[in-house]
């Protein structure tokens, strides 16, 4: 018997993995292994016994298919059934073809240029509190310690807490009125969304939570009362060795809302349920508390209001694309801060990164609907977002994550969410603050690096390059070849991939690689020409010079690409989306 391993053959004779092949009979059965990418190859392992052959696929989800031919030198057929055949395995098996047939030569022929389908995610857990929103609690109201506070409203789940002064612009059924929307949008969100009420409202404490109106003369409180500025936020008090979350807003907010109103008050009482958790506080994840309240508030729009509908400042995920997922806001010299809140020397509308709401989301649509529960209720209180998304998923689910969050990003794949995004995104377009959305190349030498290095990707960053199909390409090459270590020494993890819709709104990528060659036939063609090579940053940990919270926002990691076939670089001014 003869295997062909790479490009020789192996002798009948020679040890396989331990394994001493035999002759079966008199015919040769010659086992070969090939592949459309050279640098890549399916590996025959083991054929056993009961006629079993093991292979080890290059790549999880490629195509394979058994072949056969009476010369070494082909024709090559196909054997079914195993024709274009997924590998859902690490090590495949199938049957050896029977000796009896025509063919007295077999390969195994793994396709990794067809559009790769991202492998579904498992063991993904879930999170849902099963509490119930009561219409009429009976509650305490506490901290009873406020010695400002001359009247009470109560209202379902809250109170309603004002000083001395109470402004004429508002009235007790305006109060009462919006008390009684927030209530209705709490229920939705514990209820069918899955979020614990806070646990002040629970046992033992049965409280209710705190709705303070600013400017009205409560201690402590310095907003006018005469010509009261607006502002709103979820702020503490602190009672009994306990900080206790509230709400704080001044009058206009208790008026009839307009739309951004309307769900602007809400977002606040959610900040008081994410408190509950006691986890993912501002020193490693004050991001995903914004970015996670705004899922909620786009989910609970579309659940009371039938409006799949996402905010302005989505835009800015994308339009900042190399910076980190997990960084706060970009600063005015482009560079990326921590997870912390940081609201000094920011780029503008970039001040407001953190509250894109695309993360979360992505997870809730590619992961399980209710995976951002389970972050919450099963991390800890030290860790960040990636951290324990990487414990419960494990790492190279997590390295997945990054990576079709990334190419998903690049085209704006967020199912019925796409074309709100693909609106914002448009109008943000040409905003003062700048537009890094794709990353301009320069060449040197044949190879096209990235024009700025301030933009390379970044912790969980992405560079995304728009190509130009050539007219009549079949397929298309792309070389790519990453630094080995990024700005500040650490080693490097990033990986290339290419991302279009075709003509007919379906997405199509190819199989994502740390290196060499990224490939894809195009049997279906971009409708606008124009594909896109995303490059994402997959390091999960391993810092050179790691902050607090595990990464380091201020390195950048760098790469070449060099396209082979099929294209040319495209300009990153136009939309192709």
């Amino acid at each position: 018997m003869a295997t062909l391993s790479h490009s020789r053959i192996i002798p009948c004779r020679r040890r396989i993995t331990g394994r001493c092949l035999s002759i079966i009979s008199a015919a040769f059965l010659c086992l070969l292994v090939a592949q459309v990418t050279p640098a890549q190859r399916p590996i025959i392992t083991a054929l056993s016994p009961s006629r079993q052959l093991s292979f080890t696929p290059a790549q999880v989800w490629d195509d394979y298919s058994l072949q056969g031919s009476t010369n070494l030198q082909g024709p090559w057929q196909a054997c079914p059934p195993f024709v274009d055949q997924p590998t859902t395995g690490s090590v495949m098996t199938i049957p050896a073809p029977d000796l009896g047939t025509a063919f007295q030569f077999f390969r195994i022929a793994e396709n990794v240029t067809n559009s790769y389908a991202f492998p579904p995610y498992t063991n993904v857990p879930e999170g849902f509190s099963h509490q119930t929103y009561l219409t009429n609690p009976v509650l305490t109201i506490r901290p009873d310690w406020d010695p400002g506070v001359t009247r009470n409203l109560t209202n379902g789940y809250l109170v309603y807490r004002e000083g001395p002064y109470h402004p004429p612009q508002i009235t007790d059924d305006q109060i009462n009125a919006t008390m009684t929307r927030i209530n209705g949008d709490l229920k939705y969100i514990i209820e069918t969304l899955g979020l614990r009420n806070h646990p002040s409202t629970q046992s033992p404490y049965f409280n209710f939570i705190n709705y303070y109106l600013l400017g009205s003369g409560l201690p402590g409180d310095s907003t006018p009362t005469n010509n009261t500025p607006e502002t709103g936020y979820q702020g503490w008090r602190f009672y009994n060795g306990v900080w206790w979350p509230v709400v704080e807003m001044t009058y206009q907010d208790f008026l009839p809302p307009d739309d951004y109103h309307r769900w602007a008050i809400t977002h606040e009482f959610v900040h008081v349920l994410q408190a509950g958790y006691g986890v993912f506080g501002d020193s490693v994840a004050g991001w995903f508390n914004e970015a996670h309240n705004n899922y909620v508030m786009a989910r609970l729009r579309e659940g009371v209001a039938a409006r799949k509908e996402l905010g302005w400042l989505d835009a800015y995920g994308p339009l900042g694309s190399y910076l980190p997922i997990e960084c706060y806001a970009m600063l005015a010299d482009g560079s990326a801060s921590g997870p912390g809140a940081n609201y000094s020397n920011v780029n503008g509308n970039f001040g407001g990164y953190c509250y894109c709401s695309l993360f979360p989301l992505f997870l809730s649509q590619r992961t399980k609907m209710f995976f951002n529960n389970a972050l919450w209720e099963q991390a800890t209180p030290t860790e960040s977002v990636l951290q324990t998304l990487t414990r419960l998923l494990g790492a190279d689910q997590a390295r997945q994550v990054l990576i079709e969050y990334g190419a998903r990003n690049a085209i704006l794949d967020y199912l019925d969410y796409a074309p709100s995004l693909t609106t914002i995104l448009r109008q943000q377009w040409s905003n003062s603050s700048g537009n890094w959305f794709y990353t301009a190349t320069t060449n040197q030498n044949g190879w096209l690096a990235p024009a700025d290095p301030m933009r390379l990707p970044r912790h969980t960053g992405r560079n995304n390059i728009p190509i130009t199909l050539s007219p009549g390409a079949s397929r298309i090459l792309i070389e790519f070849a990453p630094d080995a270590t990024g700005s500040k020494g650490s080693v490097s993890d990033l990986r290339a991939q290419i991302a279009f819709r075709d003509s007919g709104g379906q997405t199509v990528f190819s199989r994502p690689v740390a290196g060499g060659t990224c490939a894809l036939n195009l049997t279906s063609k971009p409708s606008n020409g124009v594909v896109i090579l995303v490059i994402a940053n997959v390091k999960l940990n391993g810092y050179f010079s790691p902050a607090a919270y595990g990464w380091d926002p201020s390195e950048t990691f760098g790469y070449r690409v060099r396209i082979l076939e099929g294209g040319t670089p495209a300009a990153t001014s136009s939309q192709y989306f």
